[in-house]
Order: C-alpha cells, then sequence, then structure tokens
C-alpha cells in the first residue's frame, strides 16, 4: 500500500471554503425567496378581521400576481372558510384585485392565463 500523507487546510483556505458556503447559500435562499410577506400584508389590510387570518397554500406567478389561500373571521363573526386572494404585483407593491370563494387550483389556473394575456399585450 503506497505511502498517502493527507495535508490539512490551512486557515486560510478553511476560512475561504466556509465563506464560500455561507455566501452560495445566502445567494441560494435569495433566488428562492418568494413575495409571500408582502402579499400577505395587502391581504390583511383588506379583511375585516385581520388579527384571525389564518394563511394556506400561495402560488406566485412569474414575479406578477399570487394566489393566496386565506381564512378568517367574516362580518357575522363566523370564519369564511378558505378563500383565495388574487393579488396582482402594480409598481412593486402587491395590491389585492379580489378574495373570493374558488379553490386554489381554480384561482392559479385563472391567473396564469390573466398573466399570459397580459404578457401578449405588452410585449
Amino acid at each position: 500500500m503506497p505511502d498517502v500523507s493527507v495535508t490539512p487546510f490551512t486557515r486560510n483556505a478553511s476560512q475561504a471554503i466556509r465563506i464560500a458556503l455561507v455566501s452560495g447559500i445566502a445567494v441560494l435562499l435569495g433566488a428562492c425567496s418568494s413575495a409571500e410577506p408582502e402579499a400577505r400584508k395587502a391581504v390583511l389590510a383588506k379583511l375585516l378581521a385581520a388579527d384571525t387570518a389564518q394563511f394556506g397554500a400561495y402560488t406566485e406567478i412569474k414575479h406578477k400576481a399570487a394566489c393566496l389561500t386565506v381564512n378568517s373571521l367574516g362580518g357575522n363573526g363566523k370564519p369564511t372558510g378558505d378563500l383565495q386572494a388574487v393579488v396582482f404585483k402594480v409598481d412593486e407593491v402587491w395590491k389585492v384585485a379580489d378574495i373570493t370563494r374558488i379553490s386554489h387550483d381554480e384561482c392559479v389556473t385563472a391567473v396564469e392565463q390573466i398573466v399570459a394575456e397580459a404578457g401578449k399585450k405588452s410585449g
């Protein structure tokens, strides 16, 4: 068996590797971030009982629109059940277009069509 010696990383090399790993993770996290917190804020501003809001599924469409499942207490004090908040990004601000009683999948399908049509008209 050949004599193999292993040279440990120097302190500078080890530190450089750690910095590269942390930087890579930060870049990946930034790339994966979504606008969900901003979309939630827009929805909360429209609810009668925002303090009771419970959020569920969130789907963002091309960084231009999103569907967000929300359940809160309605004006009658009873839970609304799952509703879909339809939000669009207008001048870098998320705005609620509607909060409606459809499934999340139906919301996503409809909003994808709207975004596709808007893309055809603008481009």
